[in-house]
């Protein structure tokens, strides 16, 4: 924001850094104007398109995550961690809705959505079947996962905030698969864990990987590998060794507002820097 705008918001102070403040960034979703405002858009945002995309496949991947996989009528590239914008109706109109895209080597891409009470997103998607057409724009996103094998990789998700975290995940254990990474998923149980047999499959096939599941409401038959108790950033407290002198690490967070700040305040405390912490409010 080059101009005049208000102050930052009470959700944007404790993901946005001081230094980034000063410099004028800030969440738009969460600037509302009053009067004309100058602002400053990368290049990739307005070069994104709007396409028509076909329904190919439709899962449950958990009691109230679904899984898409849709087909563009037009290429998208996409990079780990980007997302698209779905054109979705409602009770006032046409509204688009943000959704993370795993892209697939076939040129498809998986959505993973959430299904929220009242919803008009989730409650469109949800309803949508094999050969139903939807208009997505896209890509969107300014993560960009870094291309040092020495860097380490912290993700830390909640809910379907797994979603863009499979798709870094995904590129990165193909890529460098003795690369130290971590994810910490987290969801109420056991029975809201999704992607358990491709996560731990990720895991065999990279040594680097470390994946904790973590259960904020677990049931008493919930135990088994890979699964923590609490909340993601309790997990992260206690798992997550300090960043050795000489080091560097890279972390994604994913998830709603107090998982994000509470997570952000426990990597600091690690050591790792705020200017290498992407946070994606969900």
């Amino acid at each position: 924001v080059l101009s005049e705008a208000g102050p930052a918001t009470a959700a944007e102070i404790p993901l946005i850094s001081p230094a980034e403040r000063e410099e004028g960034y800030r969440l738009a979703c969460m600037v509302r104007p009053m009067a004309d405002v100058e602002i400053e858009i990368p290049e990739e945002v307005l070069a994104a398109s709007l396409c028509e995309a076909t329904v190919v496949g439709s899962r449950l991947i958990s009691r109230d995550m679904r899984e898409l996989e849709l087909s563009p009528s037009a290429p998208m590239s996409f990079a780990p961690g980007q997302y698209v914008q779905v054109l979705c109706p409602s009770m006032d109109g046409p509204v688009f809705r943000a959704y993370s895209a795993l892209p697939l080597e076939t040129g498809n891409l998986h959505l993973i959505v959430k299904r929220v009470p009242g919803g008009a997103g989730s409650g469109y998607l949800h309803l949508l079947e094999r050969g139903s057409r939807v208009h997505l724009a896209g890509p969107y996103g300014s993560f960009r996962l870094s291309e040092d094998p020495s860097v380490e990789l912290v993700l830390a998700t909640g809910g379907c905030g797994i979603a863009p975290a499979l798709g870094i995940l995904r590129h990165a254990c193909s890529r460098w698969p003795g690369r130290r990474t971590w994810l910490f998923a987290g969801v109420r149980s056991r029975r809201d864990v999704a992607f358990e047999e491709e996560l731990a499959s990720l895991r065999r096939a990279a040594p680097g990987l470390a994946v904790h599941h973590v259960l904020s409401r677990p049931r008493r038959r919930d135990a088994g590998e890979g699964m923590e108790t609490g909340l993601v950033h309790e997990a992260v407290a206690r798992l997550l060794p300090p960043l050795p002198a000489g080091g560097a690490r890279q972390a994604y967070l994913c998830g709603p507002r107090p998982m994000l700040a509470a997570t952000l305040r426990v990597l600091e405390s690690k050591g790792t820097s705020r200017q290498q912490v992407h946070c994606d409010l969900f």
